[in-house]
């Protein structure tokens, strides 16, 4: 099914839709019906690929952020044997995609879908986690991880957008050194030993 060529017509074409209206109007939400119309679909092709509107920037940078994050972390991050410094690279790599997309966030942050951003952010550092080899996170148990995942992603959006709310003054390697020096690494480090 995901490989069918009609639902990747269909579901390109209602991304599209998607990021043109909020360019247009990007200050307002957009209905559901609205984007059918813009895409020429129906609203049941709609729901065939997607619960709610909110799904199709998340499933867009899901598929495209998350595998552009998958193939530099293989190639520039990997290779790297200090672990504080493969954390200030990916980082600084999050904080650098993220400033190109601005107008997304911006857009997505006015019609309260700030939440989009958070969840990729919660994906990235899951998929950091499972490549990261010397970094054990798998030896948490599943809902430590939850936590320190969402806390992380959650510190990291609010870091992302002071940068943008001062305007990109600083370098995103510096965004990185800051994000790096509020995570709370120690205390988790200590909650993992006791219910890990």
């Amino acid at each position: 099914m995901k490989d069918n060529p009609t639902v990747i017509r269909s579901k390109k074409a209602l991304t599209q839709a998607f990021f043109e209206l909020l360019a247009e109007r990007p200050q307002k939400r957009i209905p559901v019906k609205q984007l059918c119309e813009r895409a020429d679909y129906t609203r049941t092709t709609f729901y065939a690929h997607y619960e709610v509107i909110e799904d199709i920037p998340y499933q867009h940078y899901a598929e495209q952020w998350l595998a552009e994050f998958s193939d530099h972390y293989d190639t520039q991050i990997d290779p790297i044997e200090d672990p504080d410094q493969a954390a200030v690279h990916v980082t600084e790599w999050v904080f650098s995609y993220w400033r190109e997309q601005v107008d997304v966030v911006n857009s997505l942050k006015a019609i309260d879908m700030e939440f989009v951003i958070v969840q990729l952010f919660q994906d990235c550092a899951n998929l950091a986690w499972e490549k990261m080899s010397n970094w054990n996170g798998s030896a948490l148990s599943p809902k430590l991880k939850e936590i320190i995942t969402n806390q992380t992603a959650n510190l990291m959006f609010m870091i992302f957008d002071l940068w943008v709310e001062e305007g990109f003054s600083r370098e995103a390697r510096e965004m990185a050194e800051i994000f790096l020096s509020l995570t709370p690494t120690a205390p988790m480090e200590k909650l993992s030993v006791c219910f890990g």
